[in-house]
């Protein structure tokens, strides 16, 4: 959570979108929203699994 929360406190800064991707040439930028992309993903699955887990004691 703290390095999206990171990525996202770099790439919008002081009103301006997307700072990194400014700096970066086109294999860069492609690599850093795959890694930020990546980073999002394994956060999601692992929420999701501990969520997943609870389901069970839910009764419909």
């Amino acid at each position: 959570f703290f390095v999206i929360m990171a990525a996202g406190g770099l790439t919008a800064r002081n009103g301006q979108d997307m700072i990194i991707l400014k700096l970066l040439d086109e294999e860069q930028g492609a690599f850093w929203v795959s890694g930020v992309f990546y980073a999002s993903g394994l956060l999601v699955t692992f929420i999701s699994s501990a969520y997943l887990k609870k389901i069970d004691m839910v009764s419909y």
